[in-house]
């Protein structure tokens, strides 16, 4: 999508929320997303490209190593806030947690399991 590459942050963060209102429909942008996630400065369109990637769903699954890796390096709260709450709604489980080996343990995973418990998934 065009807008994710503009010069202006605004346009950046209208092409997200564009991408977010499709839904799950959105997995041909997810790629895209995730690249312009890795390499946003800006952490309002870094929490909105968050939100349009979680708004995908189970369907982007293999993206949550990847996601759990920006997440141990966010230094942004909110930012991290939507990538903890992005996890669940892209199909991480507790089960996920207690058994792989490819998450990456920095990013606290008994915090996020705590988590999880906390909101029932």
């Amino acid at each position: 999508m065009l807008g994710l590459k503009s010069q202006n942050p605004q346009a950046r963060i209208s092409a997200a929320k564009t991408i977010e209102q499709i839904g799950p429909d959105a997995i041909i942008n997810a790629k895209e997303l995730y690249e312009a996630l890795c390499d946003e400065k800006d952490a309002s369109v870094r929490t909105h490209l968050v939100k349009s990637l979680s708004s995908i769903g189970p369907s982007i699954k293999n993206m949550i190593p990847h996601l759990s890796e920006l997440l141990s390096r966010e230094k942004d709260t909110i930012t991290r806030f939507y990538l903890i709450h992005a996890l669940p709604a892209i199909g991480l489980t507790k089960d996920l947690i207690s058994g792989s080996e490819g998450l990456d343990n920095r990013i606290g995973l008994l915090t996020l399991k705590k988590f999880l418990e906390k909101i029932q998934i």
